[in-house]
């Protein structure tokens, strides 16, 4: 369990790291 939580965290965290990314892209453009 504790290795699932610790990926899915990872997970979550790699999402919004690309969302904040995407977002930066086209608030720039």
């Amino acid at each position: 369990m504790r290795f699932i939580n610790e990926l899915l965290n990872k997970v979550i965290v790699i999402t919004r790291v690309i969302v904040l990314v995407k977002y930066a892209h086209v608030a720039l453009k």
